[in-house]
């Protein structure tokens, strides 16, 4: 998934962006894809979840590395550096009978 990503054109200009600024707002985000895309009618909303999603897709691929809270997208060279990953995976208990 990370290699067919990383070809995509908008990905590596993001990418590109974040080797040069090393952070960017999802806002600012928002605004390249809007420029890149010119021919993409959309409201503010909808290129802000454009960006979340791709952002979330860096950052899930380790292109990049995103934080939600903060809702900010930074450079991460993977070769370089080690990365903390804080996945949670809900798990459902059993509610009466025996456990597995």
């Amino acid at each position: 998934m990370r290699d067919r990503l990383v070809r995509n054109r908008f990905v590596s200009r993001i990418i590109a962006a974040l080797k040069r600024d090393m952070l960017l707002t999802e806002e600012r985000v928002a605004a390249l894809l809007l420029t890149w895309c010119p021919y993409v009618t959309a409201t503010e909303k909808t290129w802000r979840m454009y960006a979340h999603i791709l952002s979330t897709w860096l950052d899930l691929t380790d292109l990049a590395l995103y934080e939600p809270k903060l809702r900010t997208l930074s450079y991460y060279e993977p070769a370089a550096e080690l990365r903390k990953r804080d996945v949670r995976i809900p798990m459902r208990r059993r509610v009466g009978g025996s456990p597995l």
